[in-house]
Order: structure tokens, then C-alpha cells, then sequence
């Protein structure tokens, strides 16, 4: 294994703007949930004439959906993730 100030460094130059993780691959695990957030956010979408989506990330989970109601927005604070929900929302 590295030394820890290696991995802080690696941690720090990393680039997670859009909640990129990809850093990480082989180094961490998830188990996603078995009912499966993006279908269930794509199914109410489609059923309503509007929606707000707060702290969107990167808007990759929203972009999931597919299709979006008459009246749709989505916020981001981070403005590194505001760029990315830009471009994949816009």
C-alpha cells in the first residue's frame, strides 16, 4: 500500500467535478440498492407536469430519467458541478 500522504495527494489533485469518481476504481465498492433510484425517478417524471431537483451533482442520476416534465429545474451549489449539470441538462 502507498503511504498515506501519497494517497492524500492523489485524493487531493483528483478530479471529482460532476461527482467523478473514477479515481477510485479498484480502491473503493458499492452495492447499489436493489430498487433502483434512477427507474423509480425516471417513472414519477413522466407523470407529473413539474419537478425540482435539489443539489443535482453533476446531473447524472436527473439525465438517468430521460424524460422530463413541461416545468423542470435542477440546482447545484458546487460550482465545479454546475458546469457539468450544464452541459449533460441543458
Amino acid at each position: 500500500m502507498k503511504p498515506f500522504d501519497d494517497l492524500l495527494a492523489e485524493a487531493e489533485a483528483a478530479d471529482v467535478s460532476g461527482w467523478g469518481f473514477d479515481w477510485l476504481e479498484g480502491r473503493a465498492s458499492e452495492e447499489r440498492p436493489p430498487w433502483g433510484y434512477a427507474r423509480l425517478l425516471a417513472q414519477r417524471l413522466a407523470g407529473v407536469e413539474s419537478a425540482l431537483d435539489l443539489d443535482t451533482g453533476g446531473g447524472e442520476v436527473l439525465a438517468e430519467a430521460g424524460c422530463f416534465p413541461p416545468h423542470m429545474v435542477a440546482t447545484e451549489a458546487w460550482r465545479p458541478n454546475v458546469r457539468q449539470a450544464q452541459e449533460r441538462l441543458g
